[in-house]
């Protein structure tokens, strides 16, 4: 889709190829190829029956109704994408552990599922897993 495209949506089809998964990940350091490229992927992505259905910015000059946004996020929002927590109105990225409160002691069968629990797609937590799985190996 994004390379057949490539001449009429040339931004959107290298975002596409480049950003694109389950949930849909993009950015732009000026606000003009940002609109442009919301445009052009939502554009694009109808043309084959794919709708957004949500659209999050940190910027609220695209979080404008005459953007189509489905959430006006002027006000803060934390929202989940890719199993990471991202705080729109700081642009930070946050990754939630769960664990057991009712346990008092750590075995290794507790440690080995609280860090099979972490999800991290994008590796940005890598060498804190490691450190973990390392610590598994010597108990």
């Amino acid at each position: 889709m994004s390379n057949e495209n490539q001449r009429d949506f040339p931004l959107a089809s290298n975002a596409i190829r480049n950003d694109f998964c389950v949930d849909f990940i993009s950015g732009s350091e000026h606000l003009d190829e940002a609109i442009q490229l919301k445009t052009d992927v939502s554009n694009l992505l109808q043309c084959y029956g794919f709708p957004f259905h949500q659209w999050f910015s940190n910027n609220h000059n695209i979080a404008t109704p005459e953007h189509n946004c489905s959430i006006p996020l002027a006000q803060e929002h934390e929202l989940r994408t890719l199993g990471i927590l991202w705080n729109n109105s700081t642009d930070t990225l946050s990754f939630q552990i769960v664990q057991s409160t009712d346990t008092k002691i750590y075995n290794k069968r507790i440690v080995l599922s609280i860090t099979a629990g972490v999800f991290d797609p994008l590796g940005l937590i890598g060498p804190i897993v490691f450190c973990h799985k390392f610590f598994m190996q010597s108990l």
